[in-house]
């Protein structure tokens, strides 16, 4: 279930501010877990291993010292350029 599909689900059912107090609280995690890494710019190595999609996402996360939503991000951003 994407983002907007569950944002929905909880305005229909009036729970706005619930939604919004779970996306925050998953946001917060995600942070804490990643604002260890610093800024750099990504390798051919690094990049081959987004695109292959061998191991699951926060895996590589630890592998490659990268936060899950830069790596989503960039796999994104790579199939685009194909």
């Amino acid at each position: 279930m994407n983002k907007s599909t569950m944002r929905k689900m909880y305005e229909a059912k009036g729970e706005l501010e619930k939604y919004r107090e779970m996306r925050n609280a998953s946001r917060k995690r995600n942070y804490a877990q990643t604002a260890k890494y610093e800024r750099r710019i990504w390798t051919k190595e690094e990049d081959k291993k987004v695109l292959e999609q061998n191991v699951p996402d926060r895996q590589l996360s630890n592998e490659i010292r990268r936060s899950v939503q830069a790596i989503q991000i960039r796999r994104t951003r790579l199939k685009a350029e194909y």
